[in-house]
């Protein structure tokens, strides 16, 4: 079947078009939203009840229920030095935009897990034995993927706890002639008995697992392997300048985006449904891979396909708000697809969410 790139560009642009009066309708006209009905939102979606049943005239219990998942969260938030009642105090403050709160849960949270005790590894081990080490997991990953007659790069973006994963499994998994980049099971070949749960055994490769990353995107490239990533996107230094990259626009290997846009608040709540759960600085830091994105498209431009799958209308719809953190990002994202139409090729809104693996 040929597709008409053109009527798809066109309809693309109109969802985008209408996404995006539809935040900033939402945003100019919206009152204040209250701590309180934010609280009641947040313990709705805890309690797994429909926010107009809290709001009723004779609403359930919330806290009783709330307190069900919460106590199923306790030893995940443990593993992130995270307090329960200071979840709901973060959940509330993404919705309404207090940055100050935000702040002082994340240094809590920071000073329980003791991450700046951590040696990493590439301290301990001498530079020579680090690429022998990493060359030999490089080759390990190598082995056995296809050659693709149609060399490509993919980037599969998102901020932690989005649903990377998810995705790749359902839409990506298929493919044998690609290499599969996952920092997540880079760092369980680097360390004997990694812990995936311990926020220090995290740390402790998370420099030289990023190092490992770029080897191996590297080689791979060279070797005429076609490669899928999954990353936050959001070190801008690291992708703004990254030598793979270029490498690819260089010598004309497609690169395409697939960006995952899902609300703080769903990420918080994904990413204690999960083992492994990322530090709450971590995550945060993870949003900013939209604003990211529009400064990669404006360095590397033509010759980069980007995907937009949003999660947003989705969320919104059950539960009745956007947060107001990191909204402007999302915005300033969308209207600057908008603009480049010659890039952002396609803009999925999500009817369905996929389970937390």
């Amino acid at each position: 079947m040929c597709i008409d790139y053109t009527c798809l560009l066109s309809y693309n642009a109109q969802m985008l078009q209408a996404r995006e009066l539809s935040v900033k309708h939402a945003s100019a006209h919206e009152l204040q939203v209250s701590r309180e009905f934010a609280t009641t939102a947040v313990l709705s979606q805890l309690a797994d009840l429909p926010i107009e049943e809290a709001l009723s005239p004779n609403p359930p219990d919330l806290i009783d229920l709330a307190s069900k998942k919460l106590t199923r969260y306790a030893n995940n938030a443990g593993h992130i030095g995270l307090d329960l009642n200071e979840y709901i105090d973060l959940m509330v403050a993404s919705i309404v935009g207090d940055q100050a709160t935000i702040a002082n849960v994340i240094s809590k949270s920071e000073q329980r897990m003791h991450r700046d005790n951590v040696i990493e590894s590439v301290f301990e081990t001498s530079a020579k034995e680090l690429y022998e080490k990493h060359m030999s997991i490089v080759k390990m990953l190598l082995k056995g993927v296809k050659k693709s007659r149609h060399q490509k790069l993919t980037i599969l973006a998102g901020p932690y706890a989005a649903g990377k994963t998810e995705v790749f499994e359902n839409r990506f998994n298929t493919y044998k002639d690609q290499v599969s980049i996952d920092l997540d099971k880079i760092r369980e070949l680097l360390m004997v008995g990694y812990d995936p749960t311990s926020q220090e055994d995290i740390q402790k490769v998370r420099v030289e697992s990023w190092m490992v990353s770029d080897l191996l995107l590297k080689t791979a490239l060279k070797h005429k392997y076609s490669c899928i990533i999954q990353t936050s996107l959001h070190r801008k230094s690291r992708w703004i300048d990254d030598p793979s990259v270029r490498y690819a626009k260089k010598n004309g290997i497609p690169i395409e985006v697939h960006m995952l846009l899902r609300p703080v608040t769903d990420c918080l709540d994904r990413n204690m449904n999960r083992d492994r759960s990322a530090a709450i600085r971590d995550l945060m830091d993870s949003m900013h891979g939209a604003a990211t994105l529009i400064d990669f498209v404006k360095k590397f431009g033509k010759g980069v396909r980007v995907h937009l799958i949003d999660y947003y209308p989705l969320i919104e719809r059950e539960q009745h708000i956007l947060p107001v953190a990191f909204r402007d990002e999302y915005l300033s994202l969308l209207s600057y697809a908008l603009r480049r139409k010659d890039v952002f090729v396609d803009y999925y809104v999500e009817e369905d969410d996929l389970p937390v693996l």
